[in-house]
């Protein structure tokens, strides 16, 4: 096992920091991906154990995504060994490639589990059958605070949602991300001018909808969205040791409940993180917007 130096510091509220952390554990265990230096440029080294066994790395999770009470959470992406995937040409997966699935994801979250997080995999399944690459929600609790984990089948009789080798897109059933900015044009909240709106309202800030993790969609949910809104630039720091602007406080308790109530408007379920968020602290105020599914 390697080490590498100190632990760094979590920061809550730090998008990076949860992966930082998370990354740096993979890394000791042997399971993160390395970079180095070839011929003047940066490549990809890939886990320290031998290839065949895949790498993984860790990616920065929305807190509006997080389970009820985490103090952290991130995506881990593993990505299986090299005479294990899929041929790109044929379609056709190598003998050994369903287990090889299984006993390293299996090792991936005991690993992990070991170093004090919580591992789940939930939503659709994920398989060779379907998919390039498989994902984990890694998340932490406070000392003595169990798991809200999700009852055992509580995906069971989902089918993988696009994108995968099956289907690449969601049409002809609606974008989750595309639904969700028809409802911000429809109540001129992007901010942001295009060709379907070249001259947006002032003075709500913007709005950016991204695609969430589907194995971090809330239980028996469906069009889920990731929205990002950041203040007027008037109303932003220059830095986080700068003063907080005149008029900061009263922009964000104007806007993002506009935002909150549109989407409930429209038929919307809405998470916020459990951590206030405000000018004090965060650059933008983050949103999972989703639908009940009937």
């Amino acid at each position: 096992m390697k080490q590498l130096g100190t632990e760094p510091i979590y920061e809550r509220g730090v998008f990076r920091s949860g992966t930082n952390l998370v990354q740096f554990h993979l890394r000791q265990l042997g399971l993160g991906e390395w970079w180095a230096t070839r011929d003047g440029t940066f490549a990809r080294e890939g886990a320290s154990h031998p290839a065949e066994s895949g790498w993984c790395h860790a990616v920065g999770l929305t807190e509006a995504a997080w389970p009820a009470g985490a103090d952290l959470g991130v995506v881990v992406t593993w990505v299986p060994g090299s005479r294990f995937r899929r041929d790109e040409k044929t379609g056709a997966l190598p003998p050994g490639a369903a287990e090889h699935w299984r006993t390293s994801l299996a090792h991936l979250a005991d690993a992990l589990e070991s170093r004090g997080f919580v591992v789940e995999r939930n939503g659709p399944p994920q398989g060779p059958d379907y998919h390039g690459h498989a994902e984990m929600l890694v998340y932490r609790m406070p000392p003595g605070v169990e798991p809200p984990r999700l009852p055992a089948d509580a995906w069971e009789g989902a089918t993988p949602h696009p994108p995968n080798f099956e289907r690449d897109s969601w049409y002809p059933a609606p974008n989750p991300a595309r639904e969700a900015e028809r409802v911000l044009l429809a109540a001129d909240l992007t901010g942001i001018a295009d060709y379907s709106n070249p001259h947006p309202q002032q003075g709500v800030g913007h709005c950016l909808v991204n695609e969430l993790p589907q194995l971090v969609w809330p239980y028996r949910s469906e069009l889920v969205a990731w929205v990002r809104w950041y203040p007027d630039s008037q109303f932003r720091r220059a830095d986080k040791f700068s003063a907080v602007p005149d008029g900061a406080a009263e922009h964000w308790s104007e806007c993002v409940p506009r935002i909150v109530s549109t989407f409930e408007a429209a038929g919307y379920r809405v998470r916020q993180p459990e951590r206030h968020q405000g000018p004090s602290t965060d650059e933008h105020a983050d949103l999972v917007v989703y639908r009940a599914k009937r």
